[in-house]
């Protein structure tokens, strides 16, 4: 099934360990999180540790690539003060899950006006990647 908001604050993550990364996986996660380390502040450890949670780490790790990307961009601006480099964050975590009309649609900006909200949306380059959620025998937290 497709995620959607209402039932993500239920969604139970799977256990740690389901895989593990590689170390050119690994270097790729350290720059992910240096990147975002303002906006996502958590440890490596613990960025490691989600990953073993997914299934298919890769996919994952590429997602946040374009994630880290598109902040990059962002973070460069100079008239952005923390709290709006935390929305815009939070703009590209939604983006990645669906289009820019549905974020736009669904997250109403308290920072940014529209043609702002669209410019941030629009340094997303990659397709949108849906969350699919499965059974407990099935996928638990994989992008398709």
């Amino acid at each position: 099934m497709i995620l959607s908001e209402v039932s993500l604050a239920s969604l139970k993550p799977s256990q740690p360990g389901r895989s593990s990364v590689n170390r050119e996986q690994y270097e790729r996660i350290e720059i992910i999180a240096a990147i975002l380390k303002n906006v996502y502040p958590d440890n490596i450890e613990n960025w490691i540790l989600d990953f073993s949670r997914d299934s298919i780490p890769e996919s994952e790790i590429i997602i946040w690539e374009n994630i880290a990307k598109a902040f990059i961009k962002i973070d460069s601006e100079k008239y952005l003060n923390e709290e709006q480099k935390k929305e815009a964050y939070k703009l590209l975590l939604m983006r990645s899950l669906m289009s820019t009309a549905n974020v736009i649609e669904r997250y109403k900006s308290k920072l940014f006006c529209l043609k702002i909200t669209k410019r941030i949306l629009a340094a997303y380059k990659a397709s949108p990647k849906p969350m699919i959620v499965g059974t407990r025998d099935k996928l638990r937290h994989q992008r398709v």
